[in-house]
């Protein structure tokens, strides 16, 4: 099983996230185990990465490429992310919510919300904070993630000072990284059931969106953007939900476009 982290910190081998990062996939790994189930896990900082901000030039949508891609490491990290099994996304909290790099990232993969990039991949929100803000910082991460098809299993914080599971004291951080293993590995089993009713919804109404911008294109005769190809091409407009989708094709190591 590949584990593929991300920690948005530029704080390097210090990063306290990273830390959260990689103990929580040392536990994982030995759980996976006692299944007969190996895990690679490789983890990727913010200050090993050079990520430009997303100009809006909306070239992803219109024509599924980022013309920064070729400029800096997002393409590399866009990759690792579509190959892994499970997907951690982390980050500090800063100012109240997500690093400067996970935004930034996030903005860059923008059209993937409109591809459900990460349909069915299991994936976390890791984040860790001072005292304040984390559980809030949390699902915004993991907003953005079910925003790209991802069902997300788990989505939560540590703290370094105060807060309800303080990074520090192992009968508080113990608990909680066995409650990150067990729903990844339930995740894993059956992605769907972690799809929420608004990610259904958000599929439909792509559905519809793309229905339309297909009879918008016949009648105009006009080159259809390459998210309309995309979404046809994966065979979305044949389902209703995105829970239904991926249930019917069952893990997500299937999806052609992998």
């Amino acid at each position: 099983m590949r584990v593929f982290s991300f920690v948005a910190s530029c704080r390097g081998e210090q990063s306290i996230t990273a830390r959260f990062s990689d103990l929580a996939a040392k536990r994982l790994a030995l759980r996976a185990a006692e299944i007969g189930v190996s895990v690679d896990y490789e983890c990727i900082r913010a200050d090993q990465l050079r990520i430009d901000f997303c100009r809006g030039c909306e070239s992803c949508f219109r024509e599924g490429v980022c013309p920064l891609d070729c400029h800096d490491d997002l393409g590399t990290l866009k990759q690792k992310m579509l190959e892994a099994d499970v997907l951690l996304f982390c980050s500090p909290v800063y100012t109240g919510s997500l690093s400067g790099s996970a935004k930034a990232v996030i903005d860059r993969l923008g059209y993937w919300t409109h591809r459900e990039e990460l349909a069915g991949k299991t994936a976390a929100a890791l984040v860790t904070t001072s005292h304040s803000h984390g559980d809030q910082t949390a699902e915004h991460l993991a907003h953005a993630l079910r925003a790209m098809g991802a069902a997300v299993a788990y989505a939560g914080s540590v703290s370094r000072h105060f807060g309800p599971v303080n990074f520090y004291l192992p009968d508080q951080l113990e608990p909680e990284l066995d409650k990150i293993c067990e729903k990844l590995l339930d995740c894993r089993r059956d992605p769907a059931a972690y799809i929420r009713e608004e990610q259904d919804r958000a599929f439909a109404a792509l559905n519809q969106h793309f229905r339309q911008s297909r009879l918008f294109s016949e009648l105009t005769e006009t080159k259809p953007r390459r998210e309309l190809l995309v979404w046809e091409e994966r065979g979305f407009a044949r389902y209703a939900s995105l829970s239904g989708c991926i249930r019917e094709n069952g893990p997500p190591e299937i999806f052609c476009w992998r």
